[in-house]
């Protein structure tokens, strides 16, 4: 009798009051489709994206079972010279074009 595999969410299932960027959606969409912890690795530590994982991420990520080493692996990705010139670029403030005025 064949067993199974678990079903894998389409989109990762998270609470509502815990807004997390497509990034870390798709780490906690690995997490729950039962993903091993190298793969995890290898996912955190080749993206680009930002995570940006707080305490309740991490609360969260730990309540899903994940291994510590990805957690610490998706702080330190953070904390990245790339990732953190990420942050500092979309936080910019963009002038207004010429011409425009606030009023």
């Amino acid at each position: 009798m064949a067993v199974a595999a678990p079903a894998v969410p389409a989109v990762a299932v998270t609470p509502e009051t815990l807004p997390v960027t497509p990034a870390l959606a798709e780490v906690i969409r690995l997490l729950q489709g039962g993903v091993n912890e190298e793969v995890l690795m290898a996912y955190v530590t080749n993206s680009s994206e930002v995570f940006n994982i707080g305490a309740d991420e991490i609360l969260y990520l730990h309540d899903l079972g994940a291994p510590s080493g990805v957690i610490t692996a998706l702080i330190q990705r953070d904390s990245s010279p790339e990732v953190m010139a990420k942050k500092k670029l979309a936080a910019a403030v963009t002038p207004l074009p010429a011409g425009v005025r606030l009023t």
